[in-house]
Parts: structure tokens; sequence; C-alpha cells
């Protein structure tokens, strides 16, 4: 589980459920509360209704209360009840709905006039929550204690919490779901700034910028400057490095000249196997000076480019100058690229590219140099084929090493198709070389438009 995505997602998932089932206890709990309070009320009510309504006959006997209008006290077990108990009397009257059933109310010492809450057995084996008032009142036969109560089945609560509860079920999926989209929002709107960050680093990486740039939130800021501060010094640690290969390429020149004319001296003076030794030293150590030297004018960056390369003009420009060489005029040239077409490569390094690769077609070609491009929208393709005998399969990966020549009878140092390679690699620029499937050899360039 790699992904902050992820882990964000898993997170606020959990947080999310347990948060809404917190919350679902707790309204279903007040929801029972204020129901039980509302039941009490309406118990009391009940009891005071009753109070005055009570009555005696000519003996003194408690005569039931005739003007309560909810008919569930008149229904068997309805789970509304109430109950008198003249304790004078040993006397009591119930509700019809009481049936044959009677409150069994505790015998608690009781206030003139205070309201008792109980919760205690009823009929059918309920839990009957009751509300009970005594009072002092005058009968025929003197003033005695009467005690009124009134009750309701506490199943009427439990139901109506778990009607509650099953109806707030869908509510709180709804709920989990709309806030899981909102953290899923939440978080791809907080990665922006380091999916910019990502944009902007393919970016430095393709050498289309040179640093990160943008508004970044304050959190990001210091990774940024910090990143920018990492490839400024990577800028100038190049630099330097180029400047000082430069400089090295440079002063070993001179003293190369004068070890080849040192040579020459000495093959004049008849010491021929030594002059051969030390020319072909000059010459090794010459041919690494001019490699380091070409690689040294390679332009990396983006701001250090003159342009943007054209290939067509490179390409005929190339070829005027190949052809005015001996073995130049004397084979066929089949050139066709688009004029308008541009690569995002600096045009002295586009010239080293194609001056390299098309030489090394010359060199060996019998008498064909075919050079085809092919642009697109965002693609432009160069292919430069010869008719020679082409390479050994086995072999066509290590031409691109430096110093690797597979036949010494041809002139050259080996040197440029692996600054070929280099060039290639700075400008992300595909390569590929093959054998034609007639004779000779293709090699087919890829370049972003």
């Amino acid at each position: 589980m790699n992904s902050l995505r992820v882990r964000f997602l898993l997170v606020s998932a959990i947080s999310i459920a347990l948060a809404l089932t917190a919350a679902g206890f707790i309204m279903i709990r007040l929801f029972e509360k204020n129901l039980e309070r509302r039941v009490e009320t309406e118990l009391t009510n009940f009891v005071n209704q009753i109070a005055a309504e009570l009555s005696f006959d000519k003996d003194g006997q408690l005569t039931p209360p005739k003007n309560l209008l909810d008919r569930r006290f008149d229904l068997a077990y309805s789970g509304l009840y109430w109950q008198i108990d003249d304790t004078t009397k040993e006397k009591q009257l119930r509700s019809r709905s009481l049936w044959d059933y009677a409150l069994p109310l505790p015998d608690n010492p009781h206030g003139a006039g205070e309201i008792h809450r109980y919760f205690i057995d009823g009929p059918d084996d309920s839990t009957v929550i009751v509300e009970e008032r005594e009072l002092t009142v005058a009968s025929p036969l003197g003033v005695r204690p009467i005690r009124i109560s009134a009750g309701m089945d506490y199943k009427t609560i439990t139901e109506a919490r778990s009607e509650f509860a099953l109806d707030m079920v869908p509510f709180l999926v709804v709920l989990g779901i709309f806030l899981l989209i909102g953290s899923a929002i939440q978080m791809t709107l907080g990665l922006k700034p380091l999916k910019n960050i990502q944009t902007g680093l393919n970016a430095v990486r393709d050498r289309e910028k040179l640093r990160l740039d943008g508004d970044f939130p304050d959190e990001v800021r210091p990774l940024t400057q910090a990143i920018n501060q990492l490839l400024d010094s990577q800028d100038e640690t190049i630099s330097r490095a180029r400047k000082q290969a430069a400089n090295l390429a440079h002063g070993l020149k001179t003293p190369l000249t004068v070890l080849t004319n040192d040579a020459k001296k000495i093959e004049a003076m008849g010491q021929t196997e030594l002059a051969k030794e030390l020319m072909d030293l000059a010459r090794t150590m010459r041919s690494h000076v001019d490699y380091e030297l070409a690689r040294s004018r390679i332009t990396p960056e983006q701001n250090q480019r003159k342009s943007d390369g054209c290939p067509h003009d490179i390409v005929f420009e190339i070829v005027k100058t190949l052809q005015r060489m001996p073995n130049g005029e004397l084979i066929q040239w089949n050139v066709s690229v688009p004029k308008m077409s541009t690569v995002m490569v600096d045009p002295d390094d586009l010239r080293e590219l194609l001056g390299n690769i098309i030489e090394n077609a010359l060199k060996w070609t019998n008498s064909m140099i075919a050079i085809t491009g092919n642009a697109t929208a965002n693609r432009f393709t160069l292919i430069i084929e010869d008719d020679g005998a082409g390479l050994d399969p086995k072999l066509i990966d290590s031409i691109m090493l430096r110093g690797i020549r597979h036949d010494q009878k041809i002139p050259g140092t080996g040197i440029g198709l692996s600054l070929v390679q280099e060039i290639c690699e700075v400008y992300s620029i595909d390569m590929t070389i093959e054998n034609r499937q007639s004779n000779g050899l293709s090699v087919t360039l890829g370049f972003d438009a």
C-alpha cells in the first residue's frame, strides 16, 4: 500500500464509518430520550385529567372517569393504561385496557401532589413506564388519599426507536458516500501541487524547462526551492566539467602536434619502427581529444541552445559537402526531407549527429545513399540508408562503443558513432540500426517535434 491516495481514502473511509456509526447511536439515543420525555409529559397530562374527573357516589365510593378521550384506554392490552387506588377503602379502579391486570405500584412514600415515575412489569410480559400522583381529596366519608397512575407500554418507545434507526441507515449511507467523495475531491486538490511538481520535473528531464516554476502552496514551496537549488547546482557542475574537459582537450592538442612532428623527424632519421609507434600513440590520443572536444560542444541545457534544428537544411548542407569528396561524386544521392520541419535539437548538435551518420554511410556504400524524412504532428523520423555490405547482426550493438572499428581497412577513429549515441541520449532521440532486406545498413532516428 505505497499509494498516498489509497492510504488517504482508506483512513477517510474508516474515520467516516466510525464517525457516522457513533453519530447514529447518539442520534438514536437522543431520539429515544426525547420520545421518553414526550411520553412522560403525555402520561402526566392523563394523570391530571383523571384527577380532574374524580368523583364519588353517595356511599363515598369512587366512580370511573367518563370523559377520557383516548380510545386506547378502552382496548384490552392496547399499551395505554390508567389505574386509581383508594387505599382507605382498599378499592381499585382500572382502565378496560388493563383488563384483569393490576399495575404493581411500589409502596413508596409520597409528597402531596408529587409526580413519581416508575418502570414496572405490565400485562402480557411487557414493561410499562408509569407516572403516578397521590392526592388527598374530600369525599362524603371524609378526606382520604387517592393514588392516580397512568402508564404506557415501553414497547411503543422501542418500536419507534427501531423504526427511526432503520430510517436513518439509508441517510447515513448516502451521507457517508458524499463524505467519501468529498474526501476524494479534497485529496485530489491537495495532491495537485505534487502532480504539478512531477509534471515540472518531467519537463526538466525532457529539457523543456530548466527549473520548477509556478505558484506552489506554502507547504510544498520549500520542496520546490530545494529541487531548484539542486538543479542549479547540477547545471553549474556540468557546465564547469564541460569547460574543464574542453580546456584539457585544447591543452593537449599542441603537445600532440609536437609529438607527431617529432615522430616524422625520427622516421626521416631511419627509425621507422619507433616512429610508427609514436605516430599510432599520437593518433590514438588525438582521437580521444577530438572526442572530448565534440562531447564538450553538446548543449544539454535548453538555455544554451541557439534554436531548434532544421533537418532539411542541415542534411542538404552535409550532402553538398560530401558530394565534393572523391567517393561522394561517384554515388547516387536520394534525398527527400520536408523543408519546414524542425526538431528540438541545437543546430550544431544536429549537424554533428547527422554528419557522423551520413559520413559513415558514405564510407560503406557501394553506389547509393537514401535519406528520407517523415513528419507528423508530434514526431519527425529520419532514415539514412546505404547499399553497402551491411553488418553482422551480432556486431550491431557494439558499433556504438567508442574506439570500436570492425574494419581496419577504412580510415577512421571509431568515435563517430559513439558520439552519435551521446547526442541521442542527451536529446532522448530514438535510434535504430538494422540491416536492409536487400543489402546495406539502415539507421532510423526518431525526434519529438
